[in-house]
């Protein structure tokens, strides 16, 4: 809200650009942040990876608001407490997509980290190593 806002009152920019602006932001902004510390170590090209996050969300967004409206409308929740069950649901189906989908990469096992390999750490020696992992 405050991106509109500010693009609206202070900067004179139509509201309906405004608004558009906002949501590309935070678009943008949740994608740097899903990439860079909720699944780091991400390889895949940043293009295709933009891509799917962006199916993925305007997907979810649909169905938050059908989940939305089979509670208000159909089962008579309060449309507060529908939203916030939409959203609630909607965020543990959100992660999995992301996590197994669009985010996958080095995260889940196709190269692990650099920060989590353990060539040359000198406390790992051969000793101290599994059996068959020597």
């Amino acid at each position: 809200m405050a991106v509109s806002a500010v693009g609206t009152e202070i900067l004179g920019i139509a509201d309906r650009l405004s608004v558009g602006i906002a949501l590309a932001s935070a678009l943008a902004f949740n994608f740097a942040l899903l990439r860079s510390f909720v699944f780091p170590g991400q390889s895949a090209p940043i293009g295709p990876q933009l891509a799917a996050t962006v199916v993925t969300s305007l997907s979810f967004r649909v169905l938050e608001y059908g989940i939305f409206l089979g509670l208000n409308a159909v089962a008579g929740f309060n449309y507060l407490i529908a939203t916030a069950c939409a959203v609630v649901i909607s965020f543990g189906g959100k992660f999995f997509v992301y996590r197994n989908l669009v985010f996958r990469g080095a995260a889940h096992g196709d190269e692990p980290p650099p920060a989590t390999r353990n060539e040359g750490d000198p406390r790992r020696t051969a000793r101290s190593m599994p059996p068959g992992t020597r």
